[in-house]
């Protein structure tokens, strides 16, 4: 009798000397998600210093205040500029022009941290707006169709939700495309009406077969968030104002790195960019990137990835009642997004780093 009493009086003491271990959101993701982890596989050269902590913004990215707010845990897989699928090309052997895809970042978790997935951990993939781009190019020369892209892209996406839940994810949102056609750099390429008839075919077709996979996938949970949507709405006047941005069409960095990742590049290219995208943001012409929507020609500022992830974090909670839910879910209205602008106050400047 004392000899058990004793054993369960250890065990007790064992439990709770543990170290308890937070779930944790893992994102597979582009530079929409990314957290500095291109930064560092281009040893520190891009983004350019102005460029918030290695983020692609001027501030924390939107997945940061997502495991805030749940109380979890970030781990970031994501890489700026990553597409879904496709080949690596390095510049001079030192700087990746294409970094790891998500199906790379899928794998590599693979082979070290599967033992780690906890149940209530969330896998979040985020990715497309890469593909779209290059697929642009494509479309407009003839050698492949908007539908062609549509089709394969959303297979893709398919596939690597199904990996997420092979090695063990129970837990999962994917992101659809955002609405790429109010982007300064679309916008200036004269793209706007093809983006904005891609993304819309696309954000459809992907709804249908994740809505389709998830109902046969088994999952404790799965949400398409509807990335797409919300930057349509977030960039109305109701909202940015709400949100307490004055600016909607220019950025604040020019965006001179972008040239980087084209297909073909110069030491010209690199040289120019090493000289000229060294300085801060006054010498961007930018003393108040909070004012604006866009901090380059593609990517939100802070004010836009803070609300994002407050979003995201709503939608979740409404996935507690309803696991297998529509990517809207009723939820994402233009007086929606301003009633959670004013509830938490988001119109004041984001913290950096991150907190509430």
């Amino acid at each position: 009798m004392i000899s058990a009493l004793l054993t369960a009086t250890l065990l007790c003491l064992l439990v709770q000397a543990l170290p308890i271990q937070k779930p944790k959101v893992i994102v597979f993701g582009d530079s929409l998600s990314d957290t500095g982890r291109f930064k560092s596989l281009t040893h520190g050269l891009v983004p350019p210093p102005y460029y918030w902590q290695g983020r692609f913004s001027s501030g924390p990215v939107w997945s940061e205040w997502l495991a805030l707010l749940l109380d979890y845990d970030l781990s970031n897989n994501a890489v700026g500029l990553a597409k879904s699928t496709g080949t690596r090309r390095m510049f001079m052997h030192v700087v990746p022009l294409d970094p790891p895809t998500t199906n790379d970042q899928i794998a590599e978790f693979a082979l070290t941290n599967t033992a780690a997935i906890q149940p209530l951990d969330i896998a979040v993939l985020e990715v497309g707006s890469n593909d779209a781009a290059s697929a642009f190019v494509d479309i407009e020369s003839g050698k492949q169709s908007a539908y062609e892209f549509v089709a394969q892209q959303s297979d893709i996406i398919i596939e690597q939700l199904e990996m997420l839940r092979s090695l063990g994810f129970s837990r999962i949102l994917v992101t659809n495309l955002p609405s790429l056609q109010h982007t300064p750099e679309v916008i200036r390429k004269n793209r706007v009406r093809l983006a904005e008839t891609t993304v819309a075919v696309y954000n459809r077709m992907l709804m249908e077969k994740a809505q389709k996979w998830s109902m046969s996938a088994q999952l404790d949970l799965f949400g398409i968030v509807d990335l797409g949507s919300f930057l349509e709405l977030a960039i109305s006047d109701q909202v940015s104002g709400a949100l307490g941005i004055t600016d909607t069409k220019s950025f604040c960095a020019g965006g001179r790195w972008l040239g980087l990742f084209e297909d073909h590049i110069s030491f010209n290219d690199f040289f120019e960019y090493a000289v000229f995208e060294s300085g801060d943001l006054r010498a961007q012409g930018c003393d108040d990137p909070a004012s604006k929507f866009f901090f380059d020609p593609i990517h939100p500022t802070e004010r836009v990835h803070r609300l994002f992830g407050y979003y995201a974090h709503q939608f979740l909670e409404s996935l507690a009642t309803n696991k297998h839910s529509n990517a809207t879910d009723g939820l994402l209205t233009r007086d929606g997004l301003v009633s959670l602008i004013t509830k938490h106050n988001l119109s004041a400047p984001a913290p950096k780093p991150a907190s509430i």
